[in-house]
């Protein structure tokens, strides 16, 4: 009974599977019928002939039912007939039915598209990560089912020895099921083409285009690869990668708070050109299709792979465009770039042919509108190998280490061949600028990547783990002279709705915007930047997967820290009661700064004075020094010279507090320091010198300290001996040193509150890190803690030190 019953789930399964697949208009009905019928047809005809019993119909049906469930899978069917006929139930023979799978979508990989430098690069380039993530979240139930019966039959043949038939019967139904395979999906080519003409009939616009488009305005979109602009200066960071882009200044329009929805390209770039057609919903068109229809001469240029599941489907929406170049990277394969793989000569990159070729046609004559779309590489893992090496030189000697990456992994070759590939993306780009400048014709070029990276927590861009790294892109947009001219309205927009939240998607409509296809009045209008009636929705990330709310704090979302950080201090500026500024507690390095400086009022650091250097380290005893300095983590919060910066001094001292102000100065002179920093000093420092702090020009804190039980007295009792005498005696201390004011751990608070009774103009400042700023709680907690001037909260950044 065991084939029988199984042979029965598992065509229910696939019967559902098919109509599934129907439903969603990815398959032709009679492709999945012709190969349900050959392989049952070939099984009866064989089983006939041999005479055989229901095992020997099972058996080829089983087989082919697994084959077209998930791929044609000719090769694993011969390892498991050698497995039958062997008749050994060894672990090896299990290992490798298992693994039949993968081996047969590697053969079918290079019967479909050759064995050829770019079959194998395909393979080469994907990081393992993306390989798992990309099958993960795009196994469907055809898929699923597929393998689950395979992986069901190699346990079947291994716990039940007697259950397949001998090799008399298996091997012609086996020949059966081969030729099926080959047969059956003979017609698929026709019908797909047929299929596909049907598509693109229906799938122009049913209604013309609102609006003709301008006659001489061109637009070039540089679609990105893997790029955060967590490693852009124009959003913080505070490594020079775009030197030329930020030499053009105010030129270069900025999206301040933009993402990606997908951190995985076939996703990101579908998101970006697929859309319902207009009255038909169940069909979809590109945007290439779109401005085809409308008469805009469409373009695309790439260096990305044209074959396996992350190129194909990007290629097939590339090959709508009127014209179309790809760039294969030179000498993809192991053997032919051998010289490569040693990071010697020019690296793997084409990218900069291709540009050079992309600013060679600008320069052509044209007629008429144009949308020129380059699909760049450059920036993807594996970071190196990817740029001319010539160009990893360019941050060989930026050091990182411990003062950058704390207690975290020290991935320093990692992060800075990523920062190389953003210097050459820069050239890149400030090389099409510099060309569309030149142009008397009206041009825009728009840059934003598929998504980001996180080149420091290792993740690449894995869609399993979440990150806000992996979505939050730098999006640039420049208008020429004769663009500016055209239309002045549409890079007004831009800069007026810079800084207001954007998706990447919404380039769709932008685009279409910026050709005059959308009426101002139209839904669609309101996704594009570039109109005065942009109005931006809430967005979601992974939308088709798991839903991460954006910008809603919404309880299950697979939310990161960053990500829940952000959304906490948004919404806790909006509070009526609360702190005036939340700070990060114990900001030790670049990488804590570099993140908590964007979303928090200030930060907190531990800072240690180095006589000999004559500098300030930054970091907390007993933990030695990890190498950042007190100036280098200025320069890192430059681009927040509004912050406030709390320094934590652990050790003052008279002997040399002529070197450290001095050295305090130059600070303050350099980054404004003086106005906006609080210098906290221990309550055991009372030196003759420590008014000098206030006199220097700088917010001098006391750090408050009572034993636990002048605490529980100045909360019962505030008159009690016990609780007025160490007010008084830490009011003495307060005016000796010339603190301006006091800071205390909140535990302390009945103690503060009296010493604030005694001395009404001290400022208080407080902390309390068993508040997580990323946790649920942390608005109901912060408005329990009052109109403090200043609190620190915790920050659970994986970068402290």
């Amino acid at each position: 009974m065991v084939f029988p019953v199984l042979l029965l789930l598992v065509t229910l399964a696939q019967v559902a599977a098919m109509f599934v697949e129907l439903k969603k208009l990815q398959s032709p009905p009679s492709v999945a019928f012709g190969t349900v019928a050959c392989s049952m047809g070939a099984a009866a005809l064989f089983a006939f002939a041999n005479r055989a019993g229901a095992r020997a119909v099972a058996w080829p049906v089983l087989l082919s039912l697994a084959a077209w469930l998930t791929m044609p899978l000719w090769l694993a069917m011969l390892i498991g007939l050698a497995m039958v006929l062997d008749r050994r139930r060894s672990m090896l023979a299990l290992l490798l039915f298992v693994l039949a799978p993968l081996l047969a979508f590697l053969s079918n990989w290079v019967i479909a598209y050759g064995l050829n430098g770019m079959t194998l690069y395909a393979l080469i380039q994907t990081h393992p990560m993306e390989a798992a993530d990309f099958i993960v979240t795009n196994l469907n139930l055809r898929l699923a089912v597929g393998l689950l019966l395979w992986f069901a039959t190699a346990i079947a043949w291994w716990v039940r020895d007697d259950t397949f038939p001998q090799g008399t019967t298996l091997v012609p139904s086996l020949v059966a099921f081969t030729v099926c395979l080959h047969v059956a999906p003979a017609a698929a080519p026709a019908l797909k083409e047929l299929q596909t003409k049907l598509q693109a009939d229906n799938t122009r616009p049913t209604q013309p285009p609102f609006i003709r488009p301008a006659d001489d305005l061109d637009v070039v979109f540089v679609l990105g690869e893997s790029t955060s602009r967590f490693h852009i200066p124009q959003y913080g960071y505070a490594r020079p990668t775009t030197p030329g882009l930020s030499a053009l200044g105010n030129r270069i329009a900025w999206m301040s708070d933009a993402i990606s929805t997908e951190s995985h390209t076939v996703e990101s770039v579908s998101s970006i050109m697929l859309r319902t057609v207009r009255q038909v919903p169940l069909q979809t068109e590109t945007l290439v299709d779109r401005l085809n229809a409308a008469g805009v001469h469409t373009r695309w240029y790439s260096t990305q792979t044209g074959v396996g599941p992350w190129g194909s489907p990007i290629m097939r929406m590339a090959e709508q465009s009127r014209y179309i170049e790809r760039f294969d990277n030179p000498s993809p394969t192991w053997l032919l770039g051998i010289d490569r793989q040693l990071r010697v000569g020019q690296g793997f990159t084409a990218d900069a042919e291709m540009v050079e070729k992309v600013a060679t046609d600008l320069t052509e004559p044209r007629q008429g509108p144009s949308f020129w779309l380059i699909h760049l590489t450059v920036t993807h893992w594996d970071y190196c190998r990817l740029i001319p090496h010539a160009a990893v030189a360019t941050t060989a000697d930026w050091t990182r280490g411990t003062a950058y990456f704390g207690t975290a992994t020290d991935r320093t070759s990692d992060v800075n061949c990523y920062d190389a590939g953003l210097i050459h993306l820069d050239g890149l780009l400030t090389r099409l600028i510099q060309r569309t400048e030149k142009r008397t014709r009206p041009t825009i070029l728009i840059y934003a990547p598929d998504h980001g990276e996180d080149p420091e927590g290792g993740t690449g861009h894995s869609a399993r783990i979440p990150s806000s790294k992996h979505v939050e892109i730098p999006v640039a947009i420049h208008f020429n002279d004769a663009a500016r001219r055209m239309r002045p309205d549409a890079w007004k927009a831009i800069q007026s709705h810079r800084n207001e939240r954007f998706a990447l998607p919404w380039l769709h409509e932008t685009v279409q915007d910026l050709f005059g296809l959308l009426s101002k009045d139209s839904s669609e209008a309101t996704l594009s930047i570039a109109s005065p009636a942009f109005s931006a929705p809430s967005r979601v990330v992974y939308p088709q997967s798991s839903p991460v709310y954006y910008d809603v704090n919404k309880l299950g979302d697979r939310r990161d820290y960053l990500g829940a950080v952000r959304m906490n201090m948004a919404q806790a500026r909006e509070q009526p009661i609360r702190p005036r500024r939340l700070l990060a507690h114990r900001t030790n390095t670049e990488l804590a700064l570099l993140e908590a400086k964007r979303d928090f009022d200030g930060v907190e650091m531990d800072i240690m004075f180095d006589a000999t250097k004559g500098t300030f380290a930054v970091h907390h005893p007993p933990r030695p020094d990890g190498g950042l300095t007190l100036w280098r983590a200025m320069e890192v919060l430059a681009s927040r010279p509004d912050l406030t910066v709390w320094l934590d001094w652990k050790n003052p001292s008279d002997a040399y507090m002529d070197a450290a102000l001095r050295e305090l100065r130059r600070l303050d002179a350099q980054f404004t320091l003086a106005r906006r920093a609080i210098v906290e000093t221990p309550t055991n420092y009372l030196g003759a010198r420590a008014t000098d702090i206030g006199r220097a020009g700088f917010r001098h804190s006391y750090y408050l300290f009572a034993p636990p039980e002048v605490v529980r007295a100045c909360q019962l009792s505030p008159a009690s001996s016990v609780c007025a005498d160490t007010v008084g005696q830490t009011v003495s201390s307060i005016l000796h040193v010339g603190a301006s004011c006091i800071s205390f751990d909140l535990s302390l608070r009945p103690f503060a509150r009296q010493v604030k009774a005694a001395r009404p103009d001290l400022c208080e400042l407080t902390w309390d890190t068993s508040i997580d700023s990323s946790a649920p709680d942390f608005l109901s907690r912060i408005s329990r803690l009052g109109d403090f001037e200043a609190t620190i909260v915790r920050f659970p950044s994986p970068y402290a030190w």
